[in-house]
């Protein structure tokens, strides 16, 4: 095809085409290009969210040991666990279980109910100084009940788990 040949309106069409079609395979690319990029993202965000069911079992089995009644020697252990748990995954408040603790001893009266719970919504940026008032907040609780602790009493620990199984919530009943 020998594009001299042609009459203007011929080269308009021609080159109307030819446009046309550069913006189509333009779309076409950004088209492929969002679809893959989310899907991308939510399968980096996922692995990173998520765990898998042995991940869960060694996280838990962290603390299984300890359900049922305890002597408060034993309580102090999972307190000591629950505070490098705590130092671990400061950065991630949903592997930080809740913790309860109805009655310390029986002089003290006091129920500890701590929850680790980062505020970082109402900052700027995510910097260690958001997250630490609440880390040592929850740190110190950790520190009150296990310092209270009487060590020949029987304590009972039972636990609460979140939709993926992961212990959520752990109760100490004097």
């Amino acid at each position: 095809m020998d594009l001299n040949n042609l009459n203007d309106n011929e080269k308009k069409y021609f080159k109307s085409i030819i446009i046309n079609t550069i913006i189509l395979v333009i779309l076409i690319s950004l088209y492929v290009y969002i679809i893959y990029d989310n899907v991308f993202a939510n399968h980096c965000y996922n692995s990173i969210t998520s765990m898998n069911s042995q991940q869960i079992d060694a996280f838990n089995n962290q603390f299984e040991n300890y359900k049922g009644k305890q002597e408060g020697s034993n309580v102090a252990p999972l307190i000591g666990r629950l505070i490098a748990n705590a130092n671990t995954y400061k950065n991630e408040p949903s592997k930080i279980p809740e913790v309860v603790c109805d009655e310390i001893n029986s002089t003290d009266n006091t129920s500890v109910h701590i929850t680790y719970s980062p505020d970082l919504e109402n900052t700027t940026e995510d910097t260690e100084d958001d997250i630490e008032p609440s880390h040592k907040k929850f740190i110190d609780g950790l520190l009150l009940i296990k310092n209270n602790i009487e060590k020949d009493h029987t304590y009972t620990i039972t636990f609460s788990h979140d939709s993926m199984g992961l212990i959520s919530k752990i109760n100490i009943k004097y």
